[in-house]
C-alpha cells in the first residue's frame, strides 16, 4: 500500500479497532470465516484481515484508482471503513463508526468515480457529512453539483466542512452541543452566520446552503442591517413536542413554528413586540423564549387552525383583489393610450 500512496499519511490502528472490526466482518457472508468466497476458492481463507488509517481525500482517491486489492484488506477514513469483499475487485462493504460500533450501509465501487475527483469528493465527504440513520436509509448523498467539499477534524474532535463557490467561501461546523454552525465570507460582507440549527447532520445543512445558494450569491451589501436579516438560526422549541421550532434572524426578529411549518407567532428583541396566535399584540418587558413555549402549550390548537384557515382566505381574496385592480388600471391606461 505504501508504495503507491503517500506512507506519512498512512497509520496503523489499535489492536481493539482491528478486532472490533474483525468482528464486524464475521456479519457480512463474504467476508466473515467460511463464507462465501471461502466456499468457491478455499485458499481464499488464508487471506488476513487487514486495515490501515488513511488520511487526505486525494490519498485515499489514489488508492481506490489503484484497485487490484485482496479481499479483507480495508481503509479506515475518518468515520468511515471501507472493506474489500471481492478479491482483486472493486466491491467495498461501507461501514459509518459510531460510539458502540459500526453501522454497515451500503457497498460500493469507487475506481470509475474516483477518476473525477469533485464527484469522488462529494460522494466521500456526504458520507460523512451524514448521520448514521440517514446511511442507513440510504440518505446520505448530496445532489449533484460542483462544489468540492473538504473535511477537517481539529483537535478538539469535531468536524469543519468547507467549499468555494466563486467569491463565496462557506464553512459548516459541528459543536458540541449538537448544533451545526454555517458561515459564509464574500468580499463585501467578510463574515456572516447562515444558520444554526440544532438536531441536524452536517448533511442536512449543507443541502439547505447548496440549496440557498443562488440567492446568497445574488446578496451583495455592505449595510449589516441587511447582512443581519438574512442570518438566522432555527432550534427544537424544549418544552414543546418534537416538530415545534424557533427561527430567529440576526436583527432579533424571529417566529415559533408548529410541525406542520405554520408561523403561530412572532417576536421582535428589539422593539420587544409579540404576536400571539390569536392575533394578540403585546410589548413584553423581558424575553423568554419558555415563557412563550408555556403560552403556547396553553392555547387551544384547533381555534388557532381556524384563525391560521382564515388568515389564509383573507390573504388569497386580498391578493385576488390586489390584480383586478391592477388588471383593470392596466386595462384603463391602454384605452386612454389610444384615445
Amino acid at each position: 500500500m505504501g508504495d503507491i500512496l503517500d506512507k506519512s499519511k498512512i497509520g496503523s490502528i489499535a489492536s481493539d479497532e482491528h478486532n472490533k472490526l474483525v468482528l464486524k466482518c464475521q456479519e457480512n457472508n463474504w467476508l466473515k470465516a467460511g463464507g462465501f468466497a471461502w466456499q468457491d476458492d478455499p485458499y481464499l481463507e488464508e487471506y488476513p484481515y487487514s486495515f490501515a488509517h488513511l488520511e487526505g481525500i486525494e490519498n485515499l482517491r489514489e488508492f481506490f484508482r489503484h484497485g487490484n486489492w485482496a479481499i479483507r484488506q480495508g481503509v479506515i477514513y475518518d468515520d468511515l471503513v471501507f472493506i474489500q469483499q471481492d478479491d482483486g475487485g472493486d466491491e467495498w462493504w461501507t461501514l459509518k463508526r459510531e460510539r458502540d460500533g459500526y453501522v454497515d450501509f451500503e457497498s460500493w465501487s469507487f475506481r470509475r468515480i474516483a477518476e473525477d475527483p469533485v464527484r469522488f469528493s462529494r460522494a466521500i465527504t456526504s458520507m460523512q457529512m451524514a448521520s448514521s440513520k440517514q446511511c442507513e436509509k440510504q440518505q446520505y448523498m448530496l445532489n449533484d453539483g460542483n462544489i468540492n467539499w473538504s473535511c477537517k477534524r481539529s483537535n478538539d474532535g469535531f468536524r469543519t466542512f468547507s467549499a468555494k463557490s466563486e467569491s463565496l467561501v462557506f464553512t459548516v461546523r459541528e459543536q458540541s452541543n449538537g448544533t451545526c454552525f454555517a458561515t459564509v465570507k464574500q468580499a463585501s460582507i467578510p463574515y456572516r452566520i447562515l444558520m444554526q440549527t440544532d438536531g441536524a447532520s452536517a448533511l442536512d445543512v449543507v443541502r439547505r446552503v447548496e440549496e440557498a445558494l443562488p440567492q446568497i450569491r445574488t446578496f451583495e451589501t455592505d449595510d449589516p442591517y441587511e447582512a443581519a436579516i438574512e442570518s438566522f438560526r432555527e432550534w427544537q422549541a424544549t418544552s414543546l413536542p418534537e416538530g415545534w421550532r424557533w427561527t430567529e434572524f440576526g436583527d432579533g426578529s424571529g417566529h415559533l413554528s408548529s410541525p406542520n411549518g405554520e408561523s403561530v407567532c412572532s417576536f421582535d428583541k428589539q422593539t420587544r413586540e409579540f404576536n400571539d396566535p390569536y392575533g394578540g399584540y403585546h410589548i413584553y418587558e423581558e424575553f423568554s423564549y419558555e415563557d412563550i413555549e408555556r403560552q403556547v402549550a396553553a392555547l387551544d390548537y384547533s381555534a388557532v387552525d381556524d384563525r391560521m384557515r382564515q388568515l389564509v382566505r383573507k390573504t388569497d381574496e386580498a391578493c385576488i383583489a390586489s390584480r383586478a385592480l391592477t388588471k383593470n388600471k392596466d386595462e384603463q391606461s391602454i384605452f386612454e393610450t389610444q384615445r
